[in-house]
């Protein structure tokens, strides 16, 4: 089962806009967090509301 840092890491290094069925399927994963013990729903916002790929770090 996926675990909050694995999504959170991938979603972090995936290119921006995201694909229509990456959006659904993080969509769909955070509906189930109540279901399980995962604590993923704020990750999975945070990586839909980036503009752009959060990690790595851009350099100056």
């Amino acid at each position: 089962m996926p675990q909050a840092m694995e999504v959170s890491s991938a979603t972090n290094r995936m290119a921006r806009p995201l694909g229509e069925a990456t959006v659904r399927a993080l969509e769909l994963l955070r509906d189930l967090d109540d279901c399980f013990d995962w604590d993923i729903k704020l990750a999975i916002d945070a990586a839909l509301a980036a503009p752009q790929a959060t990690f790595p770090p851009p350099r100056d």
